[in-house]
């Protein structure tokens, strides 16, 4: 029975462990693209990029699906959501920025 017993705390040990490591990782990137969000909501409308608000509406969507990911306990797919996020946001920040220098080229 105690044998039982220590396992079973070795078990809790390492699941919360587990989970620890994956929420920091997963808090860090949530809190840079909300933060980049907010910036890209910003940008007046005759300034973004064709495209711009669609890559911006897949980010809110998995933005989304990765803190419900994460309140259900689904951890790896949070931490894999959350790249996916995080990959999202650059692309439309990249977008952003070229068609900025492709403005600037012209003038």
């Amino acid at each position: 029975m105690s044998v039982l017993i220590v396992i079973a705390m070795i078990a809790l040990f390492f699941t919360f462990g587990y989970m620890e490591e994956r929420k920091e990782f997963v808090d860090d990137v949530l809190l840079e693209v909300s933060g980049r969000l907010d910036w890209a909501r910003s940008i007046e409308e005759k300034r973004q990029p064709y495209g711009f608000v669609s890559i911006l509406d897949r980010v809110d969507a998995l933005y989304a699906e990765t803190t419900a990911a994460w309140k259900s306990m689904k951890w790896d797919r949070a931490v894999r959501l959350s790249i996916k996020t995080r990959k999202e946001m650059d692309r439309a920040q990249t977008l952003f920025i070229e068609a900025q220098n492709r403005a600037r080229a012209v003038i």
